[in-house]
């Protein structure tokens, strides 16, 4: 006892294994907060990869497109991906050109000819969008004779 009052304190070895475990405690929890964090982030990268990866299976190359003037066609080949895709539509000079469906198989490289829905000048460049299931893809054509 000193000035009256008992001597009340707490030994060396419990205030040692109390620091030990608050610090691992407050270790754990940071660890838990990192793998959350890391988890979503790895998430998020993956969701990202896979509608990239969709992205790219649905590709629609446009590799030339001519016309006609004299018959008023368009004569576009079209080469595809590798997985099959339906072709929604077709505009010339953003005018839809009417009554044209069209399933392309994997790897499938096709001539596509069909009636302009405008009247095509000689020497003239048209534009050709084409629409599918997986975006739209542009190519520009030169009109002959």
């Amino acid at each position: 006892m000193k000035n009256g009052r008992p001597n009340i304190g707490v030994s060396e070895l419990i205030s040692s294994l109390l620091t030990i475990l608050i610090t691992l405690a407050l270790g754990a929890v940071v660890l838990i907060s990192i793998n959350n964090y890391s988890y979503s982030i790895s998430t998020l990268f993956k969701s990202d990869i896979e509608s990239r990866q969709v992205g790219l299976m649905k590709s629609l190359d446009l590799v030339i497109a001519s016309a006609s003037k004299s018959t008023n066609e368009v004569r576009l080949v079209i080469s595809n991906g590798v997985v099959r895709l339906n072709i929604l539509a077709i505009y010339v000079n953003d005018v839809l050109v009417e009554g044209l469906s069209l399933t392309l198989e994997p790897l499938d490289i096709k001539v596509v000819e069909f009636k302009s829905p405008i009247k095509l000048l000689e020497g003239s460049i048209f534009r050709v969008k084409v629409v599918f299931d997986g975006g739209e893809e542009v190519i520009y054509g030169y009109t002959y004779a």
